[in-house]
């Protein structure tokens, strides 16, 4: 017998574990001792018959060609099922059973390997976040065309794999398959995909703690009022959408800190007497330059949103909890504390106070973030008010929910949070005067208020999806499909969904220009015809209200047409007018009257 060795530099060490029995290609070897044949099964296994077909001493050979790795897969599994099932089903020899087991190792080991180079190649694909980029899109009156495919669009038309078996591939790493070689080898059984997959390392949880924080409020409505300005310092500020209205207040931005370089830009563009000290804050350089510059501006507030990215539950990414933004909110402590401010404000999102991140065990100890948080700031010296509470509270048309920290000097006393509004501003009151908007379309008269362009599929799906429902309760032929008709597979059970009119909005999140996102589409109003107007997300200028911005909210020339960086910074505020009001009832008594 002629043993032919493949030239698999990736896959030779998978197939041969020992690395003394090198990886064989059978595509040419015929073996006439060891050929099984329809005549070597027994009669009252006839239906094993169809095997052969299969095994009939050929397997085939691993393409070069990386498309052609799923039709390769697709008949080297059916090979090794066959080989198993013989293995099964027939009454050999145990040396001819000895060595029909070694050939179906083999085969499967080759097969694993393929599946791990077709794991490789799908890493490579890079995602496309956000609004689908294979679609007609219109930003205000320029129209353009970007051919780009979604992740799950190439995968599915190049390697025509589902979903459900791309993750599963994907997931396949060199450790795991050798190890399901290995195993499989000592104890005289197949090597499967399963098998690998269940060789991968448990991944270990984030604990979140059940802490439950009771915040201390105003009774009455109080206003902020002060002769003299108080200086702040934003740090993590985005553009300065949360610290908009407080001028109205005369309290003023001092001092900034932003680590994109587009947000700084814009930040100066509303705050240009303000000091922006543009870089990653955790840097030695960039952190003592903003401890210097609080001190000699004469600040006592520290205004800081740490990203929420590693705790927000719209965040589904499997490696969250290695954000190495995680640990900033200790950044936030440290600055706080060499600088001996008056005031600090600290928000995030509602799951940030019980979250008990693994990569931050050592700090925490058993202690959930909020409750480190309190501790530090009041060995600091501070009283500390913790609470969740939504803008909604405080007249946002938008329910949403931060976790907030109010933190003051013990001499000045307890900062509250402010009296809740009696009534919640609903949707209508926000957006219902402004004319409706098709796909494609723009306003004249208000230039943020256009429509990005969608597919024709999609807007016939919206067009028969009623107010505050979802697309997915439309008749079969009005459910939501990609352009090409194939069924959608969208994240989110919230997809495809229309806001409703007589409530606050739902938080919006950064991709608020997807259908696929968080209920993300317009109400929408009866049409005679019985369909609903508005087949898309919510404008610019919609989103601008709902986060209780004004129309004329100053947007940089430059940036006016970037439609994903504006509903970025949105996504990533903090509500303006629900920071107003904080400020309303810091605890100095001698400025806040009733």
């Amino acid at each position: 017998m002629n043993n032919t060795v493949t030239t698999l530099t990736q896959t030779q060490t998978l197939a041969d574990i020992d690395n003394q029995n090198p990886v064989i290609d059978t595509t040419n070897i015929i073996d006439a001792e060891y050929t099984i044949t329809s005549e070597d099964i027994p009669h009252e296994l006839s239906e094993a018959k169809e095997l052969i077909a299969v095994n009939d001493n050929t397997f085939p050979t691993l393409p070069t060609d990386p498309t052609a790795l799923p039709q390769f897969i697709t008949v080297a599994k059916k090979c090794v099922e066959a080989e198993t099932k013989l293995l099964n089903v027939l009454k050999l020899n145990p040396d001819k059973y000895k060595f029909a087991l070694v050939r179906a190792q083999r085969h499967a080991a080759i097969l694993l390997s393929a599946e791990l180079l077709l794991s490789e190649k799908l890493k490579g694909i890079k995602t496309c976040r956000g609004m689908r980029t294979d679609i007609q899109k219109k930003k205000m009156l320029s129209t353009f065309k970007l051919l780009v495919k979604s992740k799950k669009e190439i995968i599915k038309q190049e390697f025509n794999l589902s979903p459900r078996q791309a993750r599963d591939i994907e997931r396949l790493t060199k450790d795991c398959v050798l190890q399901a070689i290995k195993f499989a080898k000592e104890n005289n059984i197949i090597p499967t995909r399963a098998l690998a997959l269940s060789k991968l390392p448990k991944r270990e949880k984030d604990e979140t703690g059940n802490i439950v924080f009771t915040p201390i409020e105003e009774t009455e409505d109080k206003v902020f009022s002060s002769e003299e300005p108080l200086y702040y310092t934003s740090l993590f500020a985005n553009v300065g959408i949360g610290t908009y209205y407080l001028h109205n207040q005369n309290i003023h931005c001092a001092v900034a800190n932003e680590l994109l370089e587009e947000r700084a830009e814009w930040h100066d563009y509303i705050y240009p007497n303000a000091e922006m000290v543009q870089g990653d804050m955790t840097n030695p350089e960039i952190y003592n330059k903003l401890v210097q510059l609080h001190k000699q501006h004469g600040c006592k507030l520290v205004l800081a949103s740490p990203p929420c990215q590693s705790f927000s539950k719209a965040n589904t990414s499997k490696g969250k909890s290695k954000d190495i933004r995680t640990p900033l909110f200790r950044t936030n402590l440290d600055f706080i504390r060499d600088t001996d401010t008056d005031y600090a404000l600290i928000e995030n999102v509602p799951d940030f106070l019980n979250a008990k991140p693994k990569q931050l065990k050592e700090l925490l100890g058993d202690l959930t973030i909020g409750e480190y948080i309190k501790q530090e700031l009041e060995n600091m010296g501070y009283v500390v008010n913790i609470g969740v509470y939504s803008a909604a509270d405080y007249g946002t048309a938008q329910d949403r929910k931060r976790a907030i920290i109010l933190a003051a000097k013990k001499e000045l006393g307890l900062w509250k949070f402010p009296k809740k509004d009696k009534f919640r501003k609903i949707l209508f009151e926000a957006i219902g005067d402004l004319p409706s908007l098709e796909p494609g379309q723009q306003d004249p008269e208000r230039p943020m208020h256009y429509a990005l362009d969608l597919p024709s599929c999609q807007i016939e799906c919206l067009k028969h999806t009623p107010t505050a429902s979802s697309a997915w309760q439309n008749k079969k032929e009005y459910r939501p499909v990609n352009v090409d008709g194939s069924e959608s597979c969208a994240q989110f059970k919230a997809s495809f969904s229309r806001k409703d009119w007589n409530k606050p909005s739902n938080t919006v999140l950064t991709d608020s220009g997807s259908l696929g996102g968080m209920i993300n589409i317009h109400p929408g109003r009866p049409l005679s015809d019985g369909t609903y107007s508005d087949c898309r997300p919510l404008s610019i200028l919609e989103l601008f209200r709902i986060t209780g911005l004004p129309d004329d909210y100053p947007v940089p020339e430059k940036f006016i047409k970037n439609d994903k960086l504006i509903r970025e910074v949105i996504g990533e505020c903090f509500a303006p007018l629900h920071v107003a009001r904080l400020m309303t009832t810091m605890p100095n008594k001698s400025k806040v009257k009733a």
